[in-house]
């Protein structure tokens, strides 16, 4: 089989996007297909509360409220509706119905050309590291420098048997979430959109996409039902690192349903790392002289074992889609300690520090669990103008067993979104939001300002 895809002819099809949502080449005998797509989204906001932008983390800012700043920041966000990302998939034929398909995305920072990042930002602003950002904004992110960051994987498929793909998957609740969000999984202006701890990744960013996996997916009449497990891969402990999603549903016509389960075994969430282990401070009569830095950044990893329930609906009536859901997430210390001390580094940056025990209190194991509430609804006042509105609750229990922390307490998280969208076309839009977000109790705790808000406009161009 002779294929037409060739490098040149890549390049001379980009113009073509301009015409089409996607640029799909076909082999001679037109069996094989392969697809270059994208999504570039940029908007220009303003936080009420945020640090100074940042160059790295997928995100740019954090509009939820935040410990790092009471001041307040205009400038341009990458995504305010969705994660600019570019990739490809293809698929061929090989026999019957049955087809070989892959797919490879990364995610981009439009606004600078850089490859999102977001454990890079948060090495950048570790204590034994001069911030290259100035103290920016960082977060933990599972898209954090690799080449595929989004996707990678390969498998195949047919209508009558289902599709199972091997490598970096998303998980289901990264897959469908956005579809049960009233205000379309929108990056800036929902927390569910922004924070995959709250929906993706069942309790963990970094569990929203899952390296090591096997995926499995049937769809039939509206009906779907999936499987993915993750192989820890790690010697003396067959579990540690390990994870499983479930998903089963309904989704046709003016309605739709979805039950899941989501399990991680030794997950890992990244933080700044506060202690400066590495660096070495040289002084002459009390005075600095030198600060040497070491050669990478650190980072601090504490892992947990997460358990995750998820719930949602959507029902359109009037022209008007209801869209809810809840998701029941627990953390608890890991099952395989040991081994996971034994990190010395995570996409990229060595680990500084870890914390295996981050819900012991008072000498006990805790479990610290999240309830997340979503409710509202968009409606087509035009076929081009979509009005959305949600809203959404964080309630953290509490956990700390008489003798933990003000964050150990009960608190709560509530969040008003509004996002305006119109599309000139089908692969070009624009849009306006606004999401305000206050914390109480143990949310609140550490947080000079317990309320933030953001207000932006901004493009995207789907091809």
């Amino acid at each position: 089989m002779k294929t037409s895809l060739v490098l040149l002819a890549l390049c001379a099809g980009v113009p073509m996007l301009a015409q089409s949502p996607a640029l799909t080449l076909t082999s001679a005998s037109g069996d094989s297909r392969l697809t270059a797509y994208g999504v570039l989204d940029i908007a220009v906001a303003r936080i009420a509360h945020q640090a100074t932008l940042s160059d790295e983390y997928s995100n740019t800012g954090d509009p939820r409220p935040t410990k790092l700043a009471t001041g307040s920041v205009t400038g341009m966000l990458n995504g305010g509706m969705s994660g600019d990302r570019f990739g490809f998939k293809g698929d061929t034929v090989i026999g019957g119905d049955w087809k070989a398909l892959f797919q490879l995305e990364m995610g981009i920072n439009i606004i600078n050309g850089n490859a999102s990042n977001g454990v890079l930002s948060l090495a950048e602003n570790s204590a034994n590291v001069a911030p290259k950002t100035n103290g920016a904004y960082s977060a933990d992110s599972g898209v954090s420098g690799q080449l595929f960051s989004r996707a990678a994987f390969f498998g195949a498929g047919s209508p009558t048997c289902g599709t199972i793909t091997g490598g970096r998957n998303t998980t289901f609740f990264t897959d469908m979430i956005s579809d049960y969000d009233p205000t379309n999984g929108s990056q800036q202006f929902s927390p569910i959109g922004y924070s995959s701890t709250w929906s993706g990744g069942g309790g963990l960013t970094d569990s929203a996409r899952l390296d090591n996996s096997i995926k499995y997916i049937f769809k039939a009449q509206g009906f779907d039902a999936g499987l993915i497990h993750k192989f820890g891969g790690v010697s003396g402990a067959n579990s540690s690192r390990s994870a499983d999603n479930l998903i089963a549903g309904y989704d046709g016509g003016n309605w739709g349903v979805q039950v899941g389960y989501m399990t991680v075994k030794d997950g890992t969430s990244v933080s700044n790392n506060t202690i400066a282990a590495n660096g070495t401070v040289t002084t002459t009569a009390g005075v600095v002289t030198a600060v040497t830095l070491p050669t990478t950044s650190n980072v601090k990893v504490t892992f947990y074992d997460t358990k995750s329930t998820l719930l949602m609906a959507k029902y359109k009536v009037a022209g008007v889609w209801i869209k809810g859901g809840y998701q029941h997430i627990e953390f608890t210390n890991p099952s395989n300690p040991v081994q996971d001390q034994t990190m010395t580094s995570i996409y990229g940056q060595s680990v500084g520090a870890t914390s295996v025990t981050a819900l012991t209190v008072g000498g006990a194991g805790q479990t610290k669990k999240l309830d997340v509430y979503w409710l509202g609804g968009n409606y087509d006042v035009t076929a081009q103008f979509n009005v959305a509105l949600g809203w959404y609750e964080i309630a953290q229990n509490d956990f700390s067993n008489a003798t933990g922390t003000a964050a150990d307490l009960h608190g709560d998280g509530k969040f008003g979104s509004l996002v305006l969208d119109y599309h000139i076309s089908k692969a070009f839009d624009i849009y306006a939001g606004y999401m305000n977000g206050q914390y109480s109790g143990g949310l609140a705790a550490g947080f000079p300002l317990a309320s933030n808000n953001i207000y932006g406009a901004g493009a995207r161009y789907i091809f």
